[in-house]
């Protein structure tokens, strides 16, 4: 048996059979409607519209033949491309090129291969319209013919397809596309997409009066260029994420307004490496903080009412004491996670989560707890894209509540300062 040599113009050719997208489609009754005249036409158990891939021959219709792909290097298709007229072995036992195969050798085997090339449009032979027995024997002049016109039928099938594959993908895309001009004019939020160097490719129109920049104004312009010359640095997660150092990026900043003042935001960001975009959403930080502290009002009772029960059932325990231990180890707790997801560092970020949410719920922080057992539980994948967001919410979690302690201590005075007995 002879392996087939590949084409000259391999790299096109596949380009060319890669573009049509058919491979890997479903069986249409187009396709066997052609491989069902020819088994009647010819009078052969297997009629064929096979494929020559990168490694394989796969069929698109394949009546009479029970598997759907066969090893590129042992068919007789990939034989069959490599020249532009038909070809025809009226006995593959008799043929160097065939000797030795195992459908030809196995009893009852493959003895007449008859194949002409399919061409796409642009003249690459991608693949061929065939016939397939048991027996000996050869086709005449007018049976080569009619197999030419059923393969001609089948290459104009194979382009209708698709068309109609290029164009649903079309449609697609410009349906995407309205449903995101939709999306941008339609939300209050403050959205924006940045291009690979840091320019608003588009943002949603809330930022008109937010930086007092029209949109027309903000498109093309640079985010860096806006940004606060003191909060650079800690902005440069955007730069970093923007060069696919990191998939996610979360951070705070200030970006000038056109009179001059700053506004400060919290920035959330997503990039798509390989497109060279990121895909961000900015929120006041205050009016977060307000927010979470208003649906968040309990937990701060909560936790000055556990940490007075841990002090009942300990000699000389105070709620100070452990109020002041509870801060200290939550604090370093997250500078533990934060170096882990920096680092990317998977067990050991799912290690200081479960170590978080353990102290989070002693002492009654259900919200902390909440987030460092999702942060612990998600799957290693998206604790990859995710992980330094997630570790940004935490944190901002545990500010909200500092903040809320020492609302409480000042209002309260002594009532979470004095002896809990």
């Amino acid at each position: 048996m002879i392996p087939p040599p590949w084409p000259e113009d391999e790299p096109a050719r596949l380009a060319a059979l890669h573009a049509l997208r058919i491979l890997d489609t479903p069986i249409e009754e187009r396709f066997e409607r052609i491989t069902r005249l020819a088994r009647r036409i010819f009078g052969v158990p297997i009629a064929l519209v096979s494929l020559v891939d990168t490694d394989r021959l796969w069929f698109k219709s394949h009546p009479g033949l029970a598997v759907r792909e066969m090893p590129r290097n042992v068919s007789f298709c990939s034989h069959a491309i490599l020249t532009p007229g038909p070809m025809i072995v009226p006995d593959a036992a008799a043929d160097r090129r065939f000797t030795g195969h195992p459908l030809v050798a196995a009893p009852d085997g493959v003895r007449f291969y008859g194949g002409q090339p399919l061409l796409t449009s642009t003249g690459y032979r991608i693949g061929a319209l065939c016939i397939v027995d048991t027996r000996q024997r050869t086709l005449g002049e007018p049976e080569l013919r009619l197999l030419a016109d059923l393969a001609s039928i089948a290459e104009g099938e194979l382009e209708a397809v698709s068309r109609a594959a290029h164009q649903a993908e079309i449609e697609e895309r410009r349906q995407a596309q309205e449903d995101l001009e939709r999306f941008f004019s339609m939300t209050p939020a403050l959205f924006c997409i940045l291009d690979r160097e840091g320019r608003f490719r588009k943002v949603s129109p809330a930022w008109e009066p937010e930086l007092g920049y029209a949109v027309s104004e903000l498109t093309g312009s640079s985010w860096f260029d806006l940004v606060h010359p003191e909060d650079r640095r800690r902005s440069a997660g955007l730069r970093e994420a923007l060069r696919g150092a990191a998939g996610t990026a979360g951070f705070e900043n200030r970006l000038r307004r056109r009179d001059g003042s700053f506004r400060r935001l919290r920035w959330s960001v997503s990039t798509s490496v390989d497109r060279g975009l990121a895909f961000a959403t900015a929120l006041d930080p205050a009016e977060e903080r307000l927010a979470g502290a208003a649906a968040e009002a309990p937990p701060v009772e909560q936790i000055l009412g556990r940490l007075r029960e841990l002090a009942d059932a300990q000699e000389g325990g105070t709620v100070p004491d452990l109020l002041e231990l509870f801060l200290a180890n939550t604090d370093a707790s997250l500078g533990t996670l934060r170096r882990a997801a920096e680092s990317s560092d998977l067990r050991a970020l799912k290690r200081a989560a479960h170590k978080l949410r353990g102290s989070s719920a002693t002492f009654g922080a259900s919200r902390l707890a909440e987030r460092c057992l999702k942060l612990e539980t998600l799957g290693d994948s998206v604790l990859a894209c995710g992980g330094l967001e997630m570790v940004c919410e935490l944190e901002h979690e545990f500010a909200l509540l500092k903040d809320a302690v020492r609302v409480d201590r000042h209002a309260g005075g002594g009532r979470s300062g004095g002896s809990a007995s």
